[in-house]
């Protein structure tokens, strides 16, 4: 009876102290950086007018997601004089890509979610992981975009 009223005064005075107890918040500047953008920066560009105004306007736009349109990271505006792709916030160029594709990202029995995969020359990050919805067919065409405009050796 005592091991066990001594085991919930510790569990309980263990408990009293870690709510007491201040842990560093963590803010997306202590992860490693994504793009070149500050957090700052990326976080405030979330729409693609605001990317266009930054930018210019485009050439072309390739839509990844047709439910998040005007969301930044749900297209990829395309400027073919300057060879680069503008994916979420952050500028890629057209050299810059060693292949593309697309994956499923669901597990079994559940419904399929597809992500367009751009693999990257440099180490960091060494790959884009786009979502693209629930149709393999949109994720097949989007990937065909993105070939058409690149060469990919």
């Amino acid at each position: 009876m005592k091991a066990l009223a001594a085991t919930i005064v510790t569990a309980l005075g263990s408990f009293a102290v870690g709510l007491f107890t201040k842990f560093p918040k963590s803010s997306d500047d202590d992860l490693p950086p994504r793009s070149g953008l500050h957090s700052e920066q990326r976080n405030s560009m979330s729409t693609v007018d605001e990317l266009i105004l930054l930018n210019g306007e485009p050439d072309d736009v390739i839509l990844l997601d047709p439910t998040r349109g005007n969301d930044a990271q749900g297209v990829i505006l395309v400027y073919m004089n300057r060879r680069w792709f503008i994916i979420n916030g952050e500028g890629i160029s057209f050299d810059d890509i060693e292949d593309v594709t697309f994956n499923n990202t669901s597990v079994v029995y559940s419904q399929d979610s597809y992500q367009v995969v751009i693999k990257l020359k440099q180490e960091s990050p060494s790959c884009l992981y786009l979502p693209v919805g629930y149709d393999r067919e949109w994720a097949t065409q989007v990937v065909k975009e993105i070939r058409q405009l690149i060469p990919i050796v």
